[in-house]
């Protein structure tokens, strides 16, 4: 991670190693430069498969950063308990969501003070063609963000910390949206006689070609003229869109990206 020389990620479940996965691959970060702690099984396995350091107290290091992946009602308990392996002005990336800065500061207060930056990233970030969202009250390390979190994909910066749960709700919760979308589909073209690898085939690259194609072509069109596109009078589009339309699943969707959100506003009180 350029601008660190040692990284230690408190918490390493699926997500804080797929980052740490694709970060390293990249030569981003070398695995010798990152240390972690594990609070669970699939921790350690996660650090066993990646081949990093499993960090010793004993060993007396101190690091210019922490990648926190804990959970957010266990941070408060933990963390504080490696403030002393951190050096002056060691900054705290958190990928915890809901969690305020400021609550993390209060967690970490003392004579040093600590720089805390927020990202939001989601799963497809494991295969390099997620989103990262970053949030940083201090914009002059910007450069190193992007360039660190770029190796797994889109690298979104926020003006406003509360943006964060909105973000979550969307590319943070969303492909849980979409698998589940894509879940449906399969399993009725399933049931219609179609063999379940090729149905799972046409749908899931589907899905991943019309959001290239959305990014693709954004500057000259908006999604509804991009679906109206492909929307012939009459035809076989129109008679699945029509049920969608009917069934109100715009609204459905509006309540599903704010039922996140709530959630997530929640989980920061």
């Amino acid at each position: 991670m350029q601008g660190f020389n040692k990284v230690l990620a408190l918490g390493f479940g699926n997500m804080s190693s797929a980052l740490v996965r694709q970060i390293t691959q990249q030569g981003v970060l070398n695995k010798n430069q990152f240390y972690a702690v594990a609070h669970g099984e699939k921790s350690k396995s996660n650090i066993d498969e990646l081949g990093i350091e499993t960090f010793n107290e004993d060993e007396g290091l101190q690091f210019d950063a922490v990648f926190l992946g804990l959970k957010p009602q266990a941070y408060a308990d933990i963390l504080p308990l490696y403030k002393k392996y951190l050096k002056k002005g060691a900054t705290i990336i958190s990928m915890m969501a809901g969690v305020p800065i400021d609550n993390i500061q209060k967690v970490v207060a003392g004579e040093q003070h600590y720089e805390v930056v927020r990202i939001m990233p989601n799963t497809p970030c494991a295969i390099g063609h997620g989103v990262v969202a970053v949030y940083a009250e201090g914009k002059q390390q910007h450069e190193v963000f992007e360039s660190t979190f770029k190796p797994c994909g889109e690298v979104v910066f926020l003006e406003k910390e509360s943006d964060l749960h909105l973000v979550t709700a969307l590319s943070g919760s969303g492909p849980a949206y979409f698998y589940y979308i894509m879940e449906s589909m399969v399993a009725q073209a399933k049931a219609m006689g179609l063999d379940e690898e090729i149905a799972l085939s046409l749908v899931a690259s589907t899905c991943s070609g019309a959001g290239e194609y959305v990014l693709q072509h954004k500057a000259h069109q908006n999604i509804m003229q991009m679906r109206e596109q492909v929307t012939s009078k009459g035809g076989t589009t129109a008679a699945g869109v029509s049920v969608l339309i009917d069934l109100n699943v715009k609204d459905i969707f509006s309540q599903v990206v704010q039922k996140a959100y709530e959630r997530s506003k929640k989980l920061g009180s």
